[in-house]
């Protein structure tokens, strides 16, 4: 997951330095929230999460 600030949330136009801190919260039970600082350019970050129904190759 690599989010990308747009508009009035960005830093720059690079798309990857938030403005002001941001917190991302997931569904997941693993990784609650990810916390990107203002300023600091934000890193790839692997989340994990369960499928439900679906065939295993989806």
């Amino acid at each position: 997951m690599l989010p990308s600030p747009l508009g009035s949330l960005a830093e720059d136009e690079s798309g990857l330095v938030p403005k002001d801190d941001l917190d991302l919260y997931t569904s997941t039970r693993h990784t609650g929230v990810l916390h990107h600082e203002a300023g600091v350019p934000i890193a790839l970050q692997e989340v994990s999460f369960d499928l439900a129904g679906g065939n295993i190759a989806d």
